[in-house]
């Protein structure tokens, strides 16, 4: 055989001190864009998380303050007891006709049941329940305010 018919043509290959064909070298610009993607994507969940935080301390401060102003309402008392936990009931809340009224979970020393209430916010640290009612397990149905809005001396 001589040269000129290209039998030769795997001796052309470049010289690999590994003996297999030659690896491709890998590009810098694949480098740094896998490391913008991966910066993204951890910016966005840290951002999720850090919003999905302020929610969640802001809705146990709304909570905490709609316990503490029925905390005295005296059908409450009543059929609840002194209040242990109540937590907003979102869904429910969501489907609640006015933009004010929201549902509770209620758990208290004597029972358990579901306020719905509206709530207006009278400053940064204090929310008012001014209607509602309270559904208890077993069914029964109250007013919370059988005589009036809260403020109302039942005149």
């Amino acid at each position: 055989m001589n040269d000129t018919d290209g039998s030769h043509a795997l001796d052309q290959s470049p010289i690999n001190p590994g003996g297999g064909p030659a690896r491709p070298r890998k590009s810098k610009v694949s480098f740094v864009v896998w490391g913008c993607v991966g910066l993204g994507v951890v910016g966005i969940v840290a951002v999720a998380v850090i919003v999905w935080l302020f929610i969640h301390w802001g809705m146990g401060m709304f909570e905490e303050q709609v316990k503490m102003d029925l905390r005295d309402n005296p059908v409450v008392i009543e059929h609840l007891g002194r209040l242990d936990s109540l937590e907003v009931m979102w869904s429910a809340s969501m489907a609640a006709p006015g933009t004010d009224e929201f549902v509770f979970r209620a758990e208290g020393t004597k029972g358990t049941g579901v306020i719905r209430a509206v709530c207006v916010t009278r400053s940064a640290d204090r929310e008012e329940v001014v209607s509602g009612t309270l559904e208890m397990s077993d069914g029964s149905d109250y007013d919370l305010f059988p005589e009036g809005g809260p403020d109302d001396d039942g005149d």
